[in-house]
């Protein structure tokens, strides 16, 4: 990608997300943090585990981000619940850049697919 072409995504991601519903933009980080994780996946089974822990890196930011922004007074049990699975999600994710063990960073992304699946349903 061009640097113009990079820069005209860049502006036109910023707009996305800030015109977003707050449901679009939960949406856009449990995306956002399996798209890195499957990424992190191929970049272990090449060898590049900088770009592996790169990557990692940022799915965990993701996660912090859902965790921090979990309504615990209106949620209740469920955002309890949740707030469990982002931090067994994030801990796993430590271990397995650690470890270089790309099983456990795709059994996030799975995780994280059921967790979007059942956002998408009652959005």
């Amino acid at each position: 990608m061009t640097p113009m072409a990079a820069g005209a995504y860049q502006a036109y991601r910023q707009v996305d997300v800030e015109t977003a519903s707050p449901h679009k933009l939960v949406t856009m980080l449990y995306e956002g943090a399996i798209r890195r994780c499957r990424e992190a996946v191929r970049a272990f089974e090449a060898g590049n585990n900088a770009e592996a822990t790169r990557l990692l890196y940022k799915a965990q930011d993701i996660i912090a981000e859902l965790l921090t922004n979990l309504d615990r007074e209106k949620g209740g049990e469920l955002a309890a619940e949740l707030a469990e699975h982002y931090l067994f999600m994030y801990d796993l994710l430590v271990k397995a850049n650690i470890k270089r063990d790309a099983k456990s960073v795709g059994e996030v992304a799975d995780l994280l697919s059921e967790l979007l699946s059942a956002w998408k349903q009652i959005g």
